[in-house]
């Protein structure tokens, strides 16, 4: 783990900045993956429908 290491804090905080990081993108993925699953969902059921997430959120999926 981190904080037990013996290293200088720069680097502590480096590795703990890239695991937020890491979680982050993690549970935004998961989020525009799911979203993009259920507007396909509806799309199919109303053709109007207008999906949730733009085409940067999309991309990233």
């Amino acid at each position: 783990w981190v904080y037990n290491d013996d290293w200088e804090l720069n680097v502590k905080g480096y590795y703990l900045l890239c695991m937020v990081l890491i979680t982050i993108s993690c549970i935004v993925v998961q989020k525009v993956v799911r979203d993009n699953s259920e507007d396909k969902e509806i799309k199919l059921e109303n053709p109007k429908h207008r999906m949730r997430n733009t085409g940067a959120f999309t991309i990233m999926a």
